[in-house]
């Protein structure tokens, strides 16, 4: 930071992130879907902060922790801003914390890896609310953003996550949550879904077009959509149970009895395999076809699962090992 009678103050991102509670991910998003503020850049292109930038991103905050949506005050002037922060002083902190209804859905990320997936996908048809960084960081905030879905990166699953992930909930006043993991004993992670139906699953690492699907379905089963459609389940998609190799196997193997059952069954999951795997990847022109492939391609892995016990009921009665 620069101070002198003919330089105007300025600050860096550090700085900036310390005055105002906001992470380095967070400003940058809001300087690029919204142009909430427009730093200047020294000789190394280093982002510089007036003292104004600092106070609007810093009232922003506040704002936006009370409910309001960053699209609504992200262009306005100061004065506007503390405008607005006057009319929360001496407001019960409940009813301060409660946004007028809105036409966009608002999704609070926690984990820079998933918001900078999110903000990379583009597309409008959710607000992402300021980031932050990390469950623990998420945990021992005095404040959170008022949301619709709740998304947490959790590299692990423990017992503990589910109360952790409800506090969460309920302080933010999300609708749902879409956790986020790599690792976890499998008695975790069915403690987990069956606990709260509200909590979701889904098996990391993702890319940016599977998470905004996933964002599209939880916010889709949270609010039944007004044109009706068929039933979504957000539980996580099951694992398969056989790979490609196995299939290839069972499609050469001879049958004990007089048919041709394991090789029927192994050319039919080869099949939905093959449509799982299109539907999963099949480009979405808007949130109605991304509901519609997210649809279908869990559709089809509940299929898949239901067909591959089969096949394993067969392999067992037959004595057939792929071992």
């Amino acid at each position: 930071m620069s101070n002198s009678d003919d330089a105007e103050e300025v600050f860096g991102m550090g700085a900036v992130v310390h005055r105002t509670g906001l992470s380095a991910q967070g400003i940058r998003m809001w300087e690029k879907r919204y142009d909430a503020v427009v730093p200047k850049r020294n000789d190394t292109n280093r982002r510089l902060y007036s003292r104004t930038d600092v106070e609007r991103l810093a009232l922003m905050k506040q704002l936006t922790d009370s409910g309001h949506s960053i699209s609504s005050i992200a262009n306005l002037g100061l004065s506007q801003l503390e405008a607005l922060k006057a009319d929360l002083v001496g407001m019960p902190e409940q009813e301060a914390s409660v946004e007028a209804p809105r036409e966009t859905n608002r999704v609070l990320v926690v984990g820079a890896e998933l918001a900078a997936a999110l903000e990379s996908d583009g597309g409008g048809e959710f607000e992402l609310v300021p980031l932050i960084d990390d469950l623990d960081q998420a945990l021992h905030r005095s404040t959170l953003p008022q949301t619709d879905l709740l998304v947490i990166d959790a590299a692990s699953v423990f017992p503990e996550t589910k109360g952790h992930v409800e506090e969460l909930m309920q302080r933010s006043g999300a609708g749902r949550a879409l956790v986020v993991f790599r690792f976890a004993s499998r008695k975790d992670e069915l403690d987990l879904i069956k606990a709260d139906t509200k909590i979701s699953l889904l098996r990391g690492p993702v890319d940016a077009a599977r998470l905004r699907r996933e964002c599209y379905l939880q916010l889709r089963v949270m609010q039944a959509s007004p044109h009706g459609g068929p039933p979504l389940d957000a539980e996580p998609i099951p694992d398969r149970v056989f790979d490609a190799q196995h299939l290839a196997r069972l499609a050469r193997i001879d049958s004990a009895v007089n048919c041709e059952c394991p090789r029927h069954l192994a050319e039919l999951l080869k099949s939905l395999a093959a449509f799982e795997a299109y539907s999963e990847a099949c480009e979405d022109r808007n949130a109605e076809d991304a509901m519609v492939h997210s649809y279908l391609h869990r559709t089809t892995a509940q299929v898949r699962r239901t067909m591959e016990d089969a096949l394993q009921h067969l392999l067992k009665a037959e004595g057939i090992s792929l071992d």
